[in-house]
Order: C-alpha cells, then structure tokens, then sequence
C-alpha cells in the first residue's frame, strides 16, 4: 500500500471515529458517578500520551468528548492513554487492522468509552485490558472497586469479570471482549450511586 494512500486511510479513519464517538457520547447522567470525595484534583491525574502508531487526539466541540486514537496494524500490539484510562491491546487481539480509541469528557473522568474501527472488528480474539489510574481514590474504598461495562441489552451497568485492583499502583482493570462503555466504581454501587 503506498504512503499517499495509508496517510488517506489514516485521516478517514480519524474522522469516522470521532463521527461514531461523537454520535453515541456517554453524558454524566448516564454513566456511573463516583462520589465528589473520591475524586482528587483536576491536575493530579497523568492526562494522557500514548505508544504505538499515534493517529491523533480529536475534541469534539458537541459532546466536549475528548478522543485518543492508536492505529494498531493486523498481528500488532499497542496502547493508547486518556486521562486516567488506559488501554492495552496484546498481539493478536485483532482479526486485521484497526483503530482504537478511548473518549473521555475530562482527564479526570471515571468513565469512558473505548471504540474501534471498523465496527466490524469489535470483538477481540485475546482479551484487551483496560485501566483506570485511582492513585487518588484512598486505598481504603478503592480495594472494593471494578470496572464496569453498560450493558446495552439490560439497559443498566453490570460488574466486568476478573475486575482486579492494584493498590501498590492505585489501579483498577479487566479483560475485555469488545469496545464500549466502561467505568471504575465501587463494587457496590449501581448507575448513579
């Protein structure tokens, strides 16, 4: 594939994620809340950067979702960081080439959603992992959290399996089978909590 043509394919596919992102954003009263004395201050969090083939960073001035993207080749691996979330997808995890994005309404957010493109690709053959980074979640309530996913079908927020906390790195993460809506909670509470 020449260069010319990869950089058009490159940009297209830009612009349809953020199109895609954009058209199924996850607003604050949908998506689980976590308490205010949880949250620390807005510039305590690592607000992003990324490895891999870095297509860009998209704001969406409709949704104000901003949107990290990582072009990941067919058989390849990579990464990609927004705010407090993380992504990792392991060699393999894909059935072709694709483009992984995370989209968040502020770096401090504890809730995302994770898209790829194309659409068609969104079902992963090894488990990805998604990360919350909770560094400022005191360790006594962040050993109860998970990571939760929104289940479209039941219309409701429902725990992600094999949720695991780190509290030497104050994370929260699990394996994932596909892109969507995720957020890191109590295990506790349910939306709106």
């Amino acid at each position: 594939m020449s260069h010319r043509l990869k950089r058009l394919l490159s940009a297209l596919c830009v612009g349809a994620l953020a199109v895609a992102i954009a058209a199924g954003c996850m607003s604050e009263s949908t998506a689980p809340n976590v308490p205010a004395s949880a949250k620390g201050p807005a510039g305590s969090m690592d607000d992003g950067g990324s490895s891999g083939t870095l297509l860009g960073s998209i704001l969406d001035p409709l949704v104000k979702l901003i949107v990290r993207i990582v072009w990941i080749p067919t058989g390849g691996s990579g990464s990609v960081t927004n705010g407090r979330w993380r992504l990792d997808v392991p060699a393999g995890a894909i059935a072709g080439s694709a483009t992984v994005g995370i989209g968040v309404q502020t770096p401090t957010a504890f809730s995302c959603k994770l898209q790829i493109l194309p659409e068609t690709m969104n079902h992963f053959l090894i488990p990805v992992t998604v990360t919350a980074n909770c560094k400022d979640v005191d360790c006594d309530k962040l050993k109860d959290w998970v990571i939760w996913w929104f289940d479209p079908a039941q219309n409701k927020w429902v725990i992600v399996p094999n949720s695991k906390v780190d509290l030497t790195r104050g994370t929260v993460s699990a394996p994932l089978p596909h892109c969507s809506f995720y957020a890191a909670g109590p295990a506790g509470g349910k939306a709106g909590w």
